[in-house]
């Protein structure tokens, strides 16, 4: 369910969704280690970071008439879910991720992003349902990985 969320607020351009998603005891998005080293000063994002990066790439990326960014996230089969006994559970997911003009410079061409993400989720056993504890990025053979259009927006924040 938070993964359908996820991705629903990117295809519907709900940025405040995102802080409902995540676990507000200790949420960390790490990106790929090549992009970190791309874009030096900034290398994990807090929560309070991931909500702001969120909101401001996909307010830019809908403004005017731009089209409605795009989300795929599919089961990585070699990674395939597992059930889990306990409060956390791992799930990996490849994406493919379209936006337009993310970082609001008025970008004609769109920023395609494919790679791995890999969730470990958490069970917040007072709300019933499951919160985003950790998101990790693995770059995939496109120029951008999502990890890389965030620390962009950070970085430039």
């Amino acid at each position: 369910m938070v993964l359908d969320n996820l991705r629903a607020l990117y295809i519907h351009s709900a940025p405040t969704v995102i802080g409902r998603l995540l676990d507000d005891r200790a949420f960390l998005f790490v990106p790929d280690g090549a992009d970190t080293v791309a874009r030096a000063g900034v290398n994990m994002l807090s929560g309070d970071q991931e909500i702001s990066v969120t909101r401001s790439m996909l307010e830019s990326a809908t403004s005017d008439s731009a089209p409605l960014p795009f989300l795929l996230l599919s089961e990585e089969p070699s990674f395939p879910d597992r059930a889990s006994p306990i409060d956390t559970v791992t799930l990996v997911r490849r994406y493919e991720l379209v936006l337009y003009d993310p970082f609001g410079r008025g970008d004609p061409e769109p920023v395609r992003a494919e790679g791995t993400a890999v969730f470990l989720l958490s069970e917040d056993v007072g709300r019933s349902d499951w919160r985003i504890l950790t998101w990790t990025d693995r770059r995939g053979g496109t120029t951008w990985s999502w990890g890389q259009v965030k620390l962009e927006i950070a970085g430039d924040g």
